[in-house]
């Protein structure tokens, strides 16, 4: 994550608080020399801000214990167990779940409701009983509820467009009916935008400016990460590594393009795959534990290679430093990820520029779940969501 430059300015009191946060939460500087070297604040604007969040119960003091040595024990910042919290909410093609986390990303609680159908009145319904199941068990302030959901969706409205294979449901307007019962502030993103903004504040590219996730299941999703920061156009559009097309003259894809990767390595694609190949019907997680076998082998590896037409491109157009993969793509043997990223450095434009390593995602499959709440903290920690 890139490191931010606090502001000693009158004005920018809230930039600065948000950050300070942001700094503790992430465990980036936890004591106020650490947070005055990398804010470059005035040790009075961090004392003072320090101070305001005690008092307010979002930052509490504790002594860090020393194994050798002797002298006073030097005194860290942390979360507080009585700060506030946000809730994430996840919408998908089977399930619709809700967590509780703490300013950490902890979670805290979680609630789930499963489905085989779902009709558009039920989006509302399950989300609002998820939701309400998550405040009946708290005590605690909510700050607001962030919102994870498949493409494509109207990042700026706050609406679910038209996405495939989701029942024919389309035009759900999550921000309205969610402000309207709750009346807290909504934020809504791209399911793997959310995951990309989960992994550069607390995971795997904590430390990255900039990376590709791709998530892999019964579509395929993808996040950017340029500068530190999610990248977002001003349509309020999110960007679709799935919908690359690997084969011009290749299958038509409900998108209306030909050859997208999403036709030849989705998880649908390719449990219809394996099953036809080796003559069993499982799941793609029971086949990816079926590695040794020479069919099952054989069929994982051609995903790897569709996978990595898609990525390269990727790769060529934003020059990234990391690859982060998520959903299904945990199921994967470590061999498969090896192999993934062997073939996108051996054939990426510039071979000179360093290697670009590929990662599965530090929350796993949780990412996604995780990232709708971080929406949230993304706005508080940038000061745009007050704390009291």
């Amino acid at each position: 994550m890139k490191k931010g430059v606090g502001k000693n300015l009158i004005t920018s009191k809230q930039y600065n608080r948000g950050l300070i946060l942001q700094l503790i939460a992430t465990d980036e500087a936890t004591s106020r020399i650490e947070l005055a070297t990398t804010t470059k604040l005035t040790k009075m604007t961090i004392t003072n801000i320090i101070s305001e969040y005690i008092e307010n119960g979002i930052v509490e003091q504790c002594e860090e214990k020393i194994t050798e040595g002797c002298g006073r024990n030097p005194i860290r910042l942390r979360i507080s167990d009585k700060a506030p919290n946000v809730i994430g909410l996840y919408i998908t093609r089977d399930k619709i779940e809700a967590v509780l986390c703490s300013l950490s990303l902890e979670i805290l609680n979680r609630k789930v409701i499963s489905f085989q159908t779902l009709k558009k009145e039920e989006v509302r319904q399950y989300s609002y009983r998820v939701i309400d199941m998550i405040l009946e068990e708290t005590d605690s302030k909510v700050l607001g509820i962030g919102v994870a959901v498949m493409g494509p969706v109207d990042i700026n409205k706050g609406i679910i467009l038209n996405p495939p294979h989701f029942f024919g449901i389309e035009n759900v307007n999550i921000t309205q009916f969610l402000e309207e019962r709750y009346g807290l502030p909504i934020v809504v993103d791209h399911d793997q935008n959310s995951a990309a903004q989960a992994e550069v504040l607390f995971g795997a590219g904590k430390n990255v400016q900039d990376f590709i996730f791709l998530g892999i299941t019964q579509g395929i999703g993808s996040g950017f990460v340029s500068d530190g920061k999610v990248f977002h156009n001003k349509m309020g559009m999110a960007s679709e590594l799935g919908h690359i097309s690997i084969d011009r003259n290749g299958k038509r894809c409900v998108c209306g393009n030909r050859g997208c990767l999403e036709m030849y390595a989705c998880v649908n694609v390719m449990e219809e795959k394996l099953c036809r190949v080796t003559g069993e019907k499982h799941t793609f997680q029971e086949f990816c534990k079926m590695r040794k076998r020479r069919d099952v082998d054989k069929v994982m590896r051609e995903m790897v290679d569709d996978i990595a037409v898609a990525v390269v491109s990727g790769i060529n157009i934003l020059h990234p430093q990391l690859v982060i993969l998520g959903n299904e793509c945990m199921d994967w043997d470590d061999q498969y990820v090896y192999l993934l990223e062997e073939k996108v450095n051996k054939e990426k434009f510039i071979q000179n520029y360093g290697r670009v390593p590929i990662r599965k995602a530090y929350f796993g499959k949780d990412s996604q779940l995780l990232g709708a709440a971080a929406n949230v903290l993304f706005q508080i920690f940038r000061g745009k969501l007050l704390l009291f």
